[in-house]
């Protein structure tokens, strides 16, 4: 009885292996994302003579979608799917702080933080 059991159990595992499934993750466990993918710069600053700042995407996997939070404080050129850089134009006299956000086909997404006021000088 105990050896048809362990038999039973074996023939599972087995499978499970054969399929490719990874014995030792914790159910509900996300593929985490790589510091390889990133924008950059992780963040800006648009001061009182910022319009723009260009960002360039590394690493993931096509096809990408590129987002901004607040669409009332500026907008994005371009980007195209397959796109690696995208640049984010101010909307006239804007202040606030948004957020872009680059998703690729995993799933993994990257951010970076766009501050933008009447002090300093352009983060591009």
């Amino acid at each position: 009885m105990r050896l048809g059991r362990f038999l039973r159990t074996a023939a599972v595992v087995a499978a499970l292996a054969a399929a490719g499934c990874d014995l030792n993750a914790n159910v509900g466990d996300e593929d985490p994302v790589p510091s390889s993918f990133r924008l950059s710069p992780s963040g800006a600053h648009l001061g009182a003579d910022g319009t723009h700042v260009r960002f360039r995407l590394a690493g993931g996997q096509p096809p990408y979608r590129w987002v901004v939070a607040d669409e009332d404080l500026g907008a994005l050129l371009g980007p195209e799917s397959r796109d690696h850089t995208a640049i984010y134009v101010r909307a006239d006299a804007a202040n606030g702080v948004n957020t872009l956000r680059v998703t690729d086909a995993r799933g993994w997404t990257a951010r970076a933080v766009i501050v933008q006021d009447q002090a300093g000088a352009n983060g591009d």
